[in-house]
């Protein structure tokens, strides 16, 4: 999609606002694990226009039915969470291919990686099961259960090697 393209989309808001039509521009940026859009959006709220910003991430590396390596799922996350530390109150859209469960993951993975590298203790089957309550397709099977601790495996030796470097 060309820098200059605009487009327009149609939002349904639950309880303030039935319908909400709005345009976006996007500005497109980097294309290694993933594509960062920064949408503008204007929306007629209740007769008022109200103007923000969507920061979208559509991310590449995990275009096919396999899954990415540990070091590339970590490097998207870290550009997530430093995108998230420097944009404190802009709102971060992520989008992964066709499959709903993989963005799902992303949100498993990104919270397993801030337990670990706080050095907190983390129970993986809890945070797989909570997150299942709220949306029961987010891990649909034992390959994508099987992933989320291959990056759990893989961080906890990445901190454990930075750990004793400071120690």
């Amino acid at each position: 999609m060309p820098a200059a393209q605009t487009f327009h989309a149609q939002t349904v808001y639950r309880e303030q606002v039935k319908h909400s039509y709005s345009t976006a521009k996007p500005e497109i940026s980097g294309k290694d694990v993933c594509i960062h859009r920064v949408l503008k959006v204007e929306c007629d709220i209740n007769s008022r226009i109200e103007e923000f910003e969507i920061n979208h991430f559509q991310v590449t590396i995990w275009a096919g039915g396999n899954y990415p390596s540990c070091a590339d799922i970590l490097q998207l996350s870290y550009i997530l969470s430093a995108h998230q530390n420097e944009q404190f109150n802009k709102k971060i859209a992520v989008y992964c291919s066709k499959n709903f469960h993989k963005s799902g993951l992303l949100c498993i993975i990104h919270i397993l990686k801030a337990a670990i590298t706080s050095q907190s203790v983390i129970n993986i089957v809890r945070l797989v099961r909570l997150i299942k309550k709220i949306e029961p397709s987010i891990v649909p099977d034992c390959e994508s259960y099987a992933f989320i601790w291959k990056i759990a495996e893989y961080l906890q030796n990445e901190t454990s090697l930075y750990s004793n470097f400071v120690q």
